[in-house]
């Protein structure tokens, strides 16, 4: 947070700080953490660089999403299970016209399932909000 007199460079910091200052300070509600986000906290703990922590992020979401492309289950112990599963074919209506139907193809969805760790953690935040 800048002091008093303190001249601010970098445009987007300031619009992100001011963001967060009026998101806390007027909506009260819970923040969204972006990839950025936790790269710049992965960067933080682990002392690699923040192009070092992306790029390890990235091939580890690159890697996911692979396994998940050949249908195969991705399990992240403590963490969770994502799996791809596959949606039953139905019949949906178009609401600008009521009166006809149309087929809607199965097609393949990714699913994940919560660990035990991340459903005592996210339990915790009920009393919160």
């Amino acid at each position: 947070m800048p002091g008093d007199g303190e001249i601010v460079c970098n445009t987007m910091w300031r619009k992100a700080w001011w963001r967060r200052e009026v998101e806390s300070d007027i909506l009260d509600t819970n923040e969204t953490i972006t990839k950025r986000d936790l790269v710049i906290e992965l960067a933080n703990r682990s002392g690699l660089t923040q192009t070092q922590a992306f790029d390890l992020f990235q091939s580890a979401l690159d890697l996911i999403t692979e396994e998940l492309g050949k249908g195969n289950e991705v399990t992240l112990r403590r963490f969770g299970t994502f799996e791809v599963r596959m949606t039953k074919p139905k019949v949906g209506r178009n609401p600008k016209k009521p009166g006809s139907e149309m087929r809607i193809p199965s097609r393949a969805i990714v699913r994940f399932k919560p660990g035990k760790e991340m459903k005592v953690q996210v339990g915790k935040v009920l009393p919160k909000l």
